[in-house]
């Protein structure tokens, strides 16, 4: 049979090599990885990764109330772009707020102003807002009060207090009120691209 040299039985082993080497706790536990080991790791591993994704929110609601902020963003996008004016003013909410990105007050005044056209009374509060303090979109008082009194024209009475806010406080005069009633009749008036011959 064959003779094994005391110098195979070393490379065998893995304990005793290089003569007088000192051998280390690290060198002692990478000479015990057995390959099951590593299988068993790895095991675990992919396991974590698919429980994760599993878990992951199917809906923007969910992840909106887990957190899940960039997934709530993927999940609203392709219903926000289909006309849903719910999943707009969220979508503007995400933007606005600055959750999970940063803050982006274009895009919230784009997502806003497409759910407030649209006839979301909470839309239309929150695009006022912008036209108010000049936020994504330029500084309008006026604009702003038309879309709060549309907003209190579609029952949502959170409006009311800000139309009494805006009007006292801004020190409007009775002309200019006047004017946001008669230059905004309807929503759609109210739209930046709205032309009055547009039928």
């Amino acid at each position: 049979m064959t003779k094994a040299s005391a110098s195979d039985n070393d490379v065998q082993t893995g304990h005793e090599q290089a003569g007088d080497a000192q051998v280390t706790p690290a060198r002692m536990v990478w000479n015990s990885v057995r390959p099951w080991h590593v299988a068993v790791l790895a095991a675990l591993v992919v396991a974590a990764l698919g429980f994760r994704i599993w878990m992951q929110p199917k809906d923007y609601q969910t992840a909106l109330l887990k957190g899940h902020y960039g997934t709530a963003e993927r999940l609203l996008l392709p219903i926000a772009e289909a006309g849903d004016m719910n999943a707009q003013n969220a979508l503007g909410n995400l933007y606005y707020v600055g959750l999970g990105r940063k803050q982006d007050f274009d895009r919230a005044a784009k997502w806003y102003l497409k759910a407030a056209l649209a006839g979301n009374g909470n839309a239309m509060i929150n695009i006022s807002h912008l036209y108010r303090r000049g936020l994504g979109v330029p500084k309008d008082n006026l604009r702003a009060l038309a879309w709060l009194t549309h907003a209190r024209s579609a029952n949502y009475e959170a409006s009311e207090k800000q139309i009494k806010w805006h009007s006292v406080r801004l020190q409007m005069s009775i002309s200019q009120l006047m004017y946001v009633r008669e230059t905004y009749k309807t929503v759609r008036s109210l739209d930046p691209d709205y032309r009055p011959d547009d039928r």
